[in-house]
């Protein structure tokens, strides 16, 4: 029989190990806030500190994200932590746990798998839809399979045997120069690096392996930024982001008054319907639910690129979905509370 409530007990999982541990606890705090607002029982809670439980006016970040990724000293969760978040989530027996790790085992799948075997219900996409979502390169494979518009890509592996000039030589054949240079499963532009000529290669991979033993490389595209957030199955407005300088990359993000997001975007009706079709395909091509942001490129030809499914996007006071949601009539409270009645009402 289905539990009917009007206030639900919600665990927000925020932080951990990524680069994004910043952001992560931004988003937390931010969702924690405007949970309480709609009327929920919140508490969250950290997974790198498991036994700890914050209340939702107890922050977990003081001041902004910063101006640069935190230094890490653990890239995933031990045993005794997993086993500390699972046994805290039993004893809290939240109706919802609400996880918004941005990056890593927080959202490739990992943690999505941990809480379906053990019986919670959560926001967000399953195991696969996350896993598909985070690895770009399968993303695209997926994407070109629906007649999704993708750019070109290289992968190449920390164990590849390819030289330095035979890594440069097939970009130069490839994608050309200028390019882009990026983790294949990272976020937040960590790691992103835009190398002009052969020259820029070595430093931009080898800065990528410092961070995971996968990189991608696209050809650089001189174009305007745009996202569209997916709630439930509905495209919310578009949004256009301009960075005051350079591209959108994680100073640009994260910093307030660095970058201008108009919303909705100054497009033709058809290139919006359009790049609400395209967002509509690529959640559902790989299995997302309840929410996610699609990013995308558009050439000054009017060509657009799709580039990557975000399955737990930003929820800081910068960030895109809730300015979307805003955009379409739903404030920031109004946002989270749909968000884990939706998923409440999924099967555990």
């Amino acid at each position: 029989m289905t539990k009917t409530v009007n206030k639900l007990k919600v665990a927000v999982l925020a932080g951990g190990t990524s680069p994004e541990r910043n952001v992560s606890l931004s988003s937390g705090d931010a969702i924690g806030d405007a949970l309480f607002e709609a009327g929920h029982e919140v508490l969250k809670i950290d997974p790198v500190f498991p036994l700890d439980i914050h209340g939702p006016k107890d922050p977990f970040l003081l001041g902004e994200v910063g101006r640069k990724p935190p230094d890490l000293h653990q890239s995933h969760l031990v045993p005794a932590q997993v086993n500390d978040l699972i046994s805290t989530l039993d004893k809290l027996e939240p109706d919802v746990v609400f996880p918004i790790l941005h990056g890593g085992w927080g959202e490739n799948g990992e943690l999505q798998s941990l809480l379906g075997i053990s019986g919670f219900r959560y926001v967000g996409s399953g195991p696969r839809a996350s896993s598909v979502a985070m690895h770009k390169p399968t993303a695209k494979r997926l994407f070109q399979w629906r007649g999704i518009p993708t750019t070109d890509w290289l992968e190449f592996a920390a164990s590849s045997p390819l030289s330095h000039d035979e890594i440069c030589q097939t970009i130069q054949q490839q994608t050309g120069f200028p390019a882009v240079v990026k983790p294949a499963c990272g976020g937040s532009t960590i790691g992103l690096t835009r190398i002009a000529d052969e020259s820029d290669v070595s430093a931009a991979i080898n800065g990528v392996f410092e961070l995971e033993d996968d990189v991608i490389v696209e050809p650089w595209i001189d174009g305007r930024e745009l996202t569209v957030s997916m709630l439930d199955t509905e495209a919310l407005p578009i949004i256009e982001i301009v960075p005051h300088q350079g591209f959108y990359d994680y100073l640009n993000k994260y910093t307030h008054g660095q970058t201008d997001y108009i919303c909705p975007a100054e497009i033709s009706t058809d290139m919006s319907d359009q790049l609400s079709g395209f967002a509509k395909s690529a959640f559902e091509i790989l299995g997302c639910r309840h929410f996610a942001r699609v990013d995308f490129l558009l050439t000054q030809a009017g060509e657009p690129y799709c580039l990557e499914v975000n399955t737990l996007p930003g929820m800081t006071s910068t960030s895109l979905v809730p300015k979307a949601a805003q955009a379409s009539g739903l404030s920031f409270p109004e946002l989270a509370d749909k968000l884990v009645r939706l998923a409440f009402h999924e099967t555990p």
